[in-house]
Formats: C-alpha cells, sequence, structure tokens
C-alpha cells in the first residue's frame, strides 16, 4: 500500500471516529449515545489512536462563516447576538460580533454580523436554530408588549428587556442540555472537551483583541416575564430532511 493510500485510509478512520463522537453527543436516547460511545472506543482502541490525534488530524475542518443577523432593529441587536452567542457555545462552536474592533484599521464592519468558527456541520446547525428560535422570542415579545399597552420609547425597552430575559433562560437551558448529553455518553467526552478547547484556541487566534459590552436593564418585570417565556419554548424544531438534519450526527 502506498503512503499516499494508507494517508487517505488515516483520513476515512479519522472522519468516521469524529461522526462517531458527535452522535454519541447528539443522539436522542441514552442508548444511542451509549452505543455511539462504544463503537468509538473500539475504534480507537483497534487503531492506537488518542483522541488528541483525531483531533489534530484536520484541524482545517474549522471554519469561519459571517451570520447576518434577521434584524436591522438597533433596539434587537443585543439580545440577538446574545442569542446566536448562547447557540454556538452549545454547539462546539464560537461566536462573536464583528465591529469595528473586529477587523483591521480600515477595513469597515457591519455591526449587524456574527462571526461563527467551528465545523461546518456545526455552524449550519446553529445558523438553523438562530432563525427558529430568534423569531420565536421576537413573536412572544410582540404578543407581551401588546398586553401592557405601552407606547413608544417604553414599548422598546419593554420588548428588549422580556428579550433578555428569555435568551438567558434559553441559554441556561441549551447548556443544561449540553451537560447532559456529555454525562450520558462519558466515553466520547473527552473528545468533545478537546474539540471545544480547539474552537476557542481558533477563535482567539483569528481575534486576538476581542472587547465585551454589557448592558442594563431595567424593566425587571419584562425581563422575568421573558424568563418565564423562554422555560418553555421549544428549543428542538422539526428537523426531518436536508443539511439541518446533522442534530444528531
Amino acid at each position: 500500500m502506498s503512503a499516499t493510500d494508507t494517508k487517505a485510509n488515516l483520513f476515512k478512520i479519522m472522519d468516521k471516529a469524529r461522526k462517531l463522537m458527535a452522535l454519541a453527543e447528539r443522539a436522542g436516547t441514552p442508548e444511542e449515545a451509549a452505543n455511539a460511545a462504544n463503537k468509538l472506543s473500539d475504534m480507537l482502541h483497534k487503531y492506537d489512536l488518542s483522541i488528541s490525534e483525531v483531533l489534530a488530524s484536520t484541524p482545517e475542518d474549522f471554519e469561519t462563516q459571517e451570520y447576518t443577523l434577521l434584524s436591522a432593529d438597533p433596539a434587537l441587536k443585543g439580545w440577538a447576538s446574545s442569542l446566536y452567542y448562547a447557540i454556538a457555545k452549545s454547539h462546539q462552536c464560537e461566536a462573536i460580533m464583528l465591529g469595528i474592533k473586529q477587523y483591521q484599521k480600515g477595513v469597515k464592519s457591519d455591526p449587524y454580523r456574527m462571526a461563527c468558527i467551528g465545523r461546518k456541520h456545526h455552524i449550519e446547525i446553529v445558523n438553523y436554530l438562530n432563525g427558529y428560535l430568534f423569531h420565536v422570542v421576537k413573536n412572544l415579545a410582540e404578543v407581551g408588549v401588546d398586553a401592557t399597552g405601552k407606547k413608544g420609547m417604553e414599548r422598546i425597552r419593554w420588548k428588549t428587556a422580556f428579550c433578555y430575559g428569555a435568551v438567558s433562560e434559553i441559554r441556561n437551558r441549551l447548556e443544561a442540555e449540553k451537560i447532559k448529553r456529555q454525562q450520558e455518553c462519558a466515553n466520547s467526552n473527552a473528545l468533545v472537551v478537546s474539540e471545544e478547547r480547539a474552537v476557542t484556541e481558533a477563535k482567539n487566534k483569528k481575534f486576538p483583541k476581542l472587547t465585551q459590552i454589557k448592558r442594563e436593564i431595567k424593566d425587571v418585570d419584562a425581563r422575568n416575564q421573558g424568563k418565564i417565556a423562554g422555560r418553555s419554548i421549544n428549543l428542538r424544531p422539526g428537523l426531518k430532511s436536508g443539511k439541518t438534519q446533522p442534530l444528531i450526527c
């Protein structure tokens, strides 16, 4: 067997190992997660591979894709970017808002665009879920503020606070889901953690000087109502076909 053939076969093995890891992480049931994790463990043992070797095999798999937030309304920009960030973190990706400070000097920026760093199929899931959850939160905020009868700037402030509250609960729920999945498939957990670390390093290398903006939410009642709404939002819309299917792959 030639060196080229050996390299090609090794690439296929590494690729299958990563897919098993992702399947174990996002399986629909504990049984499916355990089955995938066991297969992953057997493969690593059979080919005398380590988790670090699997991750290091294809660092070029990490991509940086730009994503335009779904509304150019300044009142929505803050919570919309927080939502996107939360979804990305729960799906082995990193996200940042692309502003002037994230670009080289002299390059114009679009403050309503996000950058997502991760593997292609993970980024596809992030973008799909963000599109769905953004509209759910926005519509709930509209219904809620209509009931208050608020007008003008008071209406905008109420909706903004509500959306921040809803996003905070969505973030907590996504994180809890992620932890639960990892606990149910402990054999692949180390691989997941290593990949997340690699994605974070890729983000820090590409965007070394990032700043964080803290926003003060003054309408506590609206924020609390948003939190209540966020606890009941369906986080998993139907993914039946097409590229968005790999919630479990």
